[in-house]
């Protein structure tokens, strides 16, 4: 039923948690913004919690907080496992639409190879993010990794939930030394 029991959620009275996925959730009334039944502005919830926190006011007295922070799903290769290419793809689902996606976010971790580099990140939402990976010289392995400081946020600015590091792996062979 995606709600919490009757329990002391903050403020002066019990209330009802919405949980997460619930379709009161930023289901309010488009025209008429945050507003009771009475057509009565309401800034804030049952509790005391500003109003609108997601796109658009919550049906009810109990407005959702999203606390939870995103995390990757998967980082899949867009490629061939075992290649020679000189530039590679990596696709990174996350958990939930994020935005702050960049190079920076991303680290290689990378066994022979020399000037291997993260060039390029294109995606939206929640991915996948094509990643474009440069392979440098020389025969090795190569993975792409999440940092833990990524600048990556969901729409509520929850940070990045953790370093990953869990990804697919290239063999990059260009051939014998």
């Amino acid at each position: 039923n995606l709600l919490g029991p009757l329990a002391d959620n903050g403020g002066p009275t019990a209330t009802i948690a919405l949980l997460p996925g619930n379709n009161a959730i930023d289901h309010g009334n488009v025209v008429q913004g945050c507003v009771d039944e009475s057509s009565v502005p309401l800034a804030t919830d049952q509790r005391g919690v500003v109003r609108p926190q997601g796109v658009r006011c919550d049906i009810g007295a109990y407005e959702f907080v999203d606390t939870t922070a995103p995390i990757v799903n998967s980082i899949t290769l867009v490629n061939p496992a075992t290649t020679n290419l000189a530039n590679v793809g990596f696709n990174v689902t996350f958990s939930e639409p994020v935005t702050g996606v960049d190079v920076a976010d991303f680290k290689l971790t990378n066994t022979l190879l020399t000037g291997a580099s993260v060039t390029g990140v294109g995606g939206t939402g929640a991915g996948p993010y094509t990643v474009t990976v440069n392979t440098g010289t020389g025969n090795g392995t190569i993975r792409l990794d999440v940092l833990e400081s990524a600048s990556i946020q969901d729409a509520d600015g929850n940070g990045f939930g953790g370093r990953y590091t869990g990804g697919e792996t290239y063999t990059i062979y260009k051939g014998t030394a």
